[in-house]
């Protein structure tokens, strides 16, 4: 392990035909003020352009990493791209997903740190002609107040 980079956060996304959204997905991580992170794209059989936009990405930025596999769904592309995470935190993202502020990871890992937390999570949130709508999932463990805190 002594050559392989530790990384913080591994972020975490499957990709099946996601050409036209996983650009402004990966964009949103790379203008992260939180710089300590890995990228796994799990490629899952897409039969659009969405390997070659996440292989090209990978070119420029080597902390984002593609693997690819037939198409099983997004779960088993998930439990892939945990396999090949190094980080002392995972990020979960679906490819239509993408960070509104440029200060969410590292929120979310100070909090994390401070609290000495397992797990944490941040608030859901919808954009729609351009409004961000904020909304939390019925039935949640987590209630409003602790998204925040």
């Amino acid at each position: 392990m002594s050559d392989i980079k530790k990384h913080k956060i591994s972020i975490v996304i499957p990709v099946y035909n996601v050409e036209g959204y996983i650009g402004d997905c990966i964009d949103s991580i790379l203008n992260q003020s939180f710089q300590n992170y890995e990228v796994i794209l799990v490629n899952d059989g897409s039969t659009d352009n969405s390997l070659e936009l996440c292989q090209n990405y990978a070119l420029r930025d080597s902390r984002i990493k593609v693997y690819s596999q037939q198409n099983l769904g997004s779960g088993p592309a998930r439990n892939k791209g945990l396999k090949e995470s190094s980080g002392d935190y995972v990020v979960f993202m679906d490819p239509d997903d993408f960070y509104y502020s440029d200060t969410s990871l590292e929120v979310l890992y100070s909090s994390a740190l401070r609290s000495d937390a397992d797990m944490c999570g941040g608030n859901i949130a919808s954009l729609t002609n351009g409004k961000i709508k904020e909304k939390f999932a019925r039935g949640s463990y987590f209630n409003k107040e602790a998204y925040f805190d």
